[in-house]
C-alpha cells in the first residue's frame, strides 16, 4: 500500500488559495480597524478630546445658520463641512 505524493500543482494551488485567504481576512480585519478607529474619534474634541455637541439656529426664515459642533471644555466651535454658509445678497 502506498501513498501517492501529491502533485507540484496541487501543492501551487492550495498555497495559493491559502495565500488568498489570509490577505482577505487581513483586509478585512484592516477595515474594521480603520472604522473602528474613526468612530472612536466622531464627535470629539480634536484639542482636548471632549465630546462635541451640535446646535444650529436660524437667524431669520430664509437665511439658516448653519450646523456647529462646539466644545464644551475649550469652547471652540467647528462649522459641519457639509453645509453651505449663506452669503448676504
Amino acid at each position: 500500500m502506498t501513498i501517492e505524493k501529491p502533485s507540484r500543482n496541487e501543492d501551487e494551488y492550495f498555497a495559493q488559495q491559502n495565500a488568498e485567504l489570509l490577505r482577505k481576512q487581513r483586509e478585512k480585519s484592516e477595515a474594521s480597524a480603520r472604522d473602528a478607529e474613526r468612530k472612536s474619534h466622531y464627535m470629539k474634541c480634536p484639542k482636548d478630546g471632549y465630546d462635541l455637541s451640535s446646535s444650529s439656529s436660524t437667524v431669520s426664515r430664509s437665511r439658516p445658520v448653519p450646523t456647529v459642533a462646539g466644545c464644551g471644555s475649550t469652547r471652540g466651535s467647528w462649522r459641519s463641512s457639509r453645509t453651505r454658509i449663506a452669503r448676504p445678497s
